[in-house]
């Protein structure tokens, strides 16, 4: 399975075009820090309005959760902090102070998804697992990306 990005941001802030762009930005960076011999899985989360908080407050939200190799050592994960910072700020517009990126460690990554899996029932977890390959496939044709409901 390839390693993935969760990118999170507000809903229409992209357009399709714009959205296949940044992905093909985002992989390029993985790519040149992080090549691990296959592209990145970049699913995409669009938050409605009014479900974004900063500092208590509605806001804007602009997320990248970047799975990486365990242990990956610090220099080249700041690296690659600043350079996925930095693509994402071009592709969108968006300030460096709005965007929050996270590189984590494969088994990490795991352990979120897995506790993210684990608070459903396991009824609901087959449909929830169900829905969201579906949505993502579908949406994978339909717009030319892999977007994730942001609510089940």
């Amino acid at each position: 399975m390839p390693r993935k990005i969760i990118v999170t941001l507000p809903a229409g802030h992209l357009a399709a075009s714009s959205t296949q762009a940044l992905e093909t930005a985002l992989q390029t960076v993985y790519a040149r820090h992080l090549e691990d011999g296959r592209p990145p899985l970049v699913l995409w989360c669009e938050l409605p309005a009014g479900q974004g908080f900063v500092a208590g407050a509605p806001a804007a939200v602009h997320m990248l959760f970047v799975e990486v190799a365990n242990g990956l050592p610090q220099p080249q994960r700041e690296e690659a902090m600043l350079a996925f910072a930095q693509a994402y700020a071009a592709g969108t517009g968006v300030a460096l102070e709005q965007l929050m990126v996270t590189l984590a460690d494969a088994d990490t990554f795991a352990a979120y998804l897995q506790a993210n899996r684990g608070r459903l029932h396991w009824a609901a977890r087959l449909r929830f697992a169900l829905g969201t390959l579906w949505h993502a496939l579908r949406s994978r044709r339909r717009l030319g990306y892999a977007q994730l409901r942001a609510n089940l």
